[in-house]
């Protein structure tokens, strides 16, 4: 009897030993999967030469990209730049070749749906070059690169319901703006006027999106492309195309004018450069850009209290690296690269360096023209 009880003893210890250690590996593995699929992670990819919109599934634990679905652009296709509104819903979608503005609706498991084509008979618009959702998330803005009656001008959409977009306001701009942006007070906005060495001042009206014309500063560098401004709106980032260079401007509140501090470029100087785009890494430490001609991202560190950067890094990417992104957790970097058709994912580590996650073939991969890419978390 009593072996009996010893054996009974021992096999109620093994099976609840058992049904422990699977419990914990269940639950891990449920919330792995509750973290990927309740954030419904998207990566969505503008591919130029392809005509299409890549869409992928992003593991936000690992950065990782997977299933990757491809739809066509409407309009003649050529998508250039892209964005999406806050809520995940809907994508917006430049096109510089067809000078169109494209609004898709995400639909279940990220697909889209295009539901709305804006070109010349329904705003101003001709060649618009980039795309950015003002911080009140209300309003997306876009240059007009292309003249439109002797003149070139920034511009703003409003985001109605349903997603659908009403251009509500344009402002002249100097010669081919590039990109057009507003800081975190929404009390200002900035143009990049890529052939006009300069950047456009504005003041912006966020209740009506209005913008009015606020002067305009000449940069140092040649071919100002895209801006990035601080969460405290004190410091300004351009990067110059042309002469390869970051500026750094200080923003003053009281009248919304830009003046420079600062200028930095990479180590292999102006020829090996062509630098596209800029981020902010996790708590605005380190900025990121991406260099086209010698395929790397380049990184600085922040002075906070200074604005200056200092302490270059880059690491390779894929071969013509244009867009880039950071995710919203600030754990992972994104790099769209145009001739090799291929996003480069990074993993961001607490110092500012970056680790190779993979390289991910978009649209039909070589020669795609992958180009700029956007994150989205989604509701449905």
């Amino acid at each position: 009897m009593t072996k009996n009880k010893f054996r009974i003893g021992l096999l109620l210890v093994l099976l609840a030993g058992l049904l422990i250690y699977f419990g914990i590996a269940a639950t891990v593995g449920s919330d792995e999967t509750q973290s990927d699929s309740a954030g419904h992670n998207y990566m969505y990819v503008a591919n130029y030469t392809d005509d299409t919109i890549t869409r992928f599934i992003r593991d936000p634990l690992k950065g990782t990209l997977s299933s990757p679905v491809s739809y066509k652009a409407a309009a003649g296709g050529t998508p250039w730049a892209i964005t999406a509104d806050a809520s995940g819903s809907f994508v917006y979608v430049t096109s510089t070749l067809t000078s169109t503005l494209q609004v898709f609706q995400i639909g279940q498991g990220g697909k889209l749906t295009s539901i709305q084509v804006i070109d010349s008979k329904d705003a101003i618009i001709h060649q618009p070059a980039y795309i950015k959702l003002d911080q009140s998330t209300q309003y997306i803005l876009v240059p007009v690169f292309g003249v439109v009656n002797g003149n070139y001008y920034a511009s703003v959409y409003k985001i109605e319901s349903g997603g659908m977009l009403s251009q509500v306001s344009t402002a002249f701009a100097g010669k081919n703006p590039h990109s057009v942006i507003t800081e975190p007070s929404e009390h200002f906005a900035f143009a990049c006027d890529w052939n006009g060495e300069s950047i456009s001042q504005y003041k912006f009206d966020v209740t009506t999106g209005a913008l009015t014309p606020n002067g305009f500063v000449n940069v140092k560098g040649n071919g100002p492309r895209v801006s990035l401004f601080d969460k405290s709106s004190h410091f300004g980032y351009v990067v110059d195309e042309r002469s390869n260079n970051v500026e750094v401007y200080s923003l003053n509140m009281s009248t919304g004018t830009l003046t420079w501090i600062q200028t930095v470029t990479s180590r292999g100087g102006p020829t090996d450069w062509r630098a596209a785009d800029l981020k902010f890494g996790p708590g605005e430490k380190f900025l990121y850009v991406s260099s086209r001609n010698d395929n790397k991202v380049y990184y600085w560190q922040v002075d906070s209290t200074t604005g200056l950067l200092s302490n270059m890094n880059s690491i390779a990417t894929g071969v013509y690296p244009q867009g880039l992104e950071i995710d919203p957790a600030g754990k992972f970097l994104y790099t769209a690269n145009m001739t090799d058709g291929t996003v480069s994912a990074f993993k961001i580590n607490d110092g500012g360096s970056l680790t190779p996650v993979g390289t991910y073939l978009s649209g039909t991969g070589k020669n795609s023209g992958a180009d700029f890419t956007v994150i989205v978390q989604t509701k449905n």
